[in-house]
């Protein structure tokens, strides 16, 4: 064993073996998110529900890449070359805390199945699970965005950008999931009911969802050096994932307004682009365009959240929504208050997540990680 390690180690620069295990885990966040989408999905239509589903194997496959990338993640942080001249073993550490959280899970979710059945969304295994997700997704991020420092080829550095493109939208589908878990009313069962009132559910998705929308979009923007199109392509695959996890597998009960959810919500997140990363509005600030994007892209989060916040804020508004047939009609026959309610409470959200933003900007800043020989290319001495 520690005869093969050693030959990979000097076969390969420590910082492409670096690379490759951040690409891999990039890979392994959109999987396991995927999965998850899937799984709930699943559970409110109403499947055939065991431990042995294909989206607990999707699921289950993310996990294991990003498991095997957290093992070759530690052992890296033990090279004195990573360890003492790089900012990433911060990143690998909370990789493996993440692992660690999902593989506990991982049984424990199966015997919660085996001594309850059908579960909540809210069960002690899937908080361990969701949670641990969120670390992986921050710990991927964290460690691409911060390997840009370290390596100066061109190629790898297109190839770090392309991925962090995956890896920033699975950051912002797991926020997202996270606040559902909280938010949804589907964590009642025949033993266990952690469901929150519909004030409570209907006030914790109105503050975080357009805050996440406003303060990940604006990071996205800048992650990729405000390019033009940049936050757009980020959320389009967000938008794409939600639609194949969410709302085809459903069919005709949640797809029939499929082209307007398209259209609606590429439509926002194109303009708020414009408004952010192109020269359109060059009388304005770029602080002022933050403030514009964050506003707009946090004032559709009931939009861009459909199917599922139909359910919490339906029963806000007393709706009877006991199954999925009931989601579109509902949805359909209370737009107006729901758009006034929710546009309003986003708008203003989504401006308070451009403030908070402007705050927390300077994480952003590749400088913070700069290598302590700055005159001395790691590239080079790396290996």
């Amino acid at each position: 064993m520690n005869a093969t390690r050693q030959l990979v180690f000097s076969k390969f620069s420590l910082l492409d073996i670096s690379l490759f295990i951040l690409i891999i885990s990039s890979v392994g966040t959109i999987i396991q998110i995927w999965g998850g989408s899937w799984d709930v999905t699943s559970h409110v239509l109403r499947e055939p529900e065991s431990f042995f589903t294909p989206s607990h194997t999707l699921l289950y496959l993310g996990i294991s890449l990003l498991v095997i990338s957290a093992v070759v993640g530690l052992m890296l942080i033990k090279k004195p070359e990573i360890k003492n001249n790089t900012s990433l073993p911060g990143a690998f550490k909370l990789l493996f805390i993440g692992a660690l959280m999902t593989v506990i899970a991982g049984p424990s979710d199966f015997l919660w199945h085996n001594a309850f059945g059908f579960d909540g969304l809210l069960s002690p295994s899937h908080i361990t699970l969701v949670t641990g997700m969120l670390i992986n997704s921050v710990a991927v991020f964290m460690g691409l965005y911060r390997l840009q420092r370290y390596i100066e080829h061109k190629q790898k550095q297109r190839l770090i950008q392309f991925f962090l493109i995956p890896s920033l939208s699975s950051l912002w589908y797991t926020s997202i999931w996270y606040t559902f878990m909280f938010a949804l009313p589907f964590s009642e069962s025949d033993f266990f009911n952690f469901n929150l009132d519909s004030y409570s559910a209907t006030i914790i998705a109105c503050i975080v969802l357009p805050l996440i929308n406003s303060i990940i979009f604006l990071s996205a923007s800048k992650t990729l050096n405000n390019r033009f199109g940049s936050g757009f392509v980020i959320a389009s695959l967000l938008i794409g994932i939600n639609i194949f996890t969410g709302i085809i597998p459903a069919k005709d009960l949640l797809g029939q307004i499929l082209p307007w959810y398209i259209v609606t919500n590429v439509g926002v997140f194109l303009l708020a682009d414009i408004i952010l990363n192109s020269h359109i509005l060059k009388t304005y600030t770029l602080r002022y365009k933050k403030m514009i994007a964050g506003t707009l892209v946090g004032s559709i989060f009931y939009f861009l959240n459909y199917p599922m916040l139909t359910w919490t804020l339906g029963n806000l508004l007393g709706t009877d929504l006991v199954s999925i047939n009931e989601v579109l009609p509902t949805f359909l026959n209370t737009i107006v208050p729901l758009s006034i309610l929710t546009l309003l409470a986003g708008a203003l959200m989504g401006f308070v997540g451009s403030l908070t933003f402007s705050r927390i900007e300077h994480w952003f800043d590749l400088k913070i990680y700069q290598n302590r020989e700055k005159n001395v290319s790691l590239e080079e001495n790396i290996g």
